[in-house]
């Protein structure tokens, strides 16, 4: 919300307007829906709801006051703020999934095999570029158990 905001919390957002990331996004949409409905607010109480596509437009739309509330991750949030964009954070949501990378079907295999090894056991050499990009604790190999959560959570919004 915008630093200036009298909203305190999520059941604050009722008849008000709200900007999500993109449709597709967990962290700009899905789990911010589950939140607001775990508080009241259903996208019907909403004064008017946008999804912007990104989760900077929709941060920026709360800077600029088009919109009350934004949906974006804690990284960004935290860029913002440091930018001095005047918004402060009003919810943090249960800690997500870590991202996935994939490959698409027709990628050489021996390259996508490189890449795998590049990111989850990076030789010395391998390891600073990597860590340019690296989430914090280094890449981790695919666990489809930790996406659970994620695929129910999905699928009650959808419902």
């Amino acid at each position: 919300v915008h630093k200036d905001s009298n909203v305190k919390s999520l059941s604050d957002l009722e008849h008000r307007t709200f900007a999500f990331g993109s449709y597709h996004s967990y962290a700009g949409h899905f789990i911010i829906r589950k939140a607001l409905s775990e508080n009241g607010v259903k996208l019907s109480d909403l004064k008017l709801y946008s999804f912007l596509g990104r989760h900077e437009r929709a941060v920026l739309s709360v800077a600029y006051g088009d919109f009350d509330a934004a949906a974006t991750t804690f990284g960004i949030a935290q860029r913002m703020k440091n930018l001095n964009y005047p918004v402060k954070t009003l919810y943090v949501t249960e800690e997500l999934a870590p991202i996935i990378i994939v490959a698409a079907p027709h990628m050489d295999s021996g390259l996508v095999k490189k890449l795998k090894n590049v990111l989850l056991e990076p030789t010395f050499e391998e390891e600073m570029e990597v860590s340019l990009f690296a989430p914090q604790g280094g890449f981790l190999a695919y666990n489809p158990g930790i996406y659970e959560r994620v695929r129910q959570n999905i699928q009650s919004i959808e419902q």
